[in-house]
């Protein structure tokens, strides 16, 4: 399933190395590259849709909508089709 893959690899790692991780390193990064909205959506479905224990993750707020709408996008998305194949057709 589609939804297991990436989201399903950082809940297991969270899970198996939270106390190892260095959150506020982690917080400033993700600032920095405006990535903290997106992050906290992945940490979401993996609490919500996933079944992974809210304590796992470092403060994880995150807006429904939002996160409903990434679900979405990854289980079914609005621009189906295939990808060109080839190099130069891809670019």
């Amino acid at each position: 399933m589609k939804i297991g893959s990436i989201k399903l690899d950082c809940g297991q790692f969270a899970e198996k190395h939270k106390k190892e991780i260095g959150w506020e390193w982690l917080s400033g990064l993700l600032n920095e590259f405006h990535l903290r909205d997106f992050f906290n959506i992945i940490n979401a479905i993996c609490i919500e849709d996933l079944g992974f224990e809210v304590s796992i993750f470092h403060g994880v707020q995150f807006n429904p909508m939002l996160k409903e709408r990434v679900l979405r996008d990854t289980l079914i998305s609005e621009f189906p089709g295939t990808e060109p194949t080839g190099f130069l057709r891809r670019i």
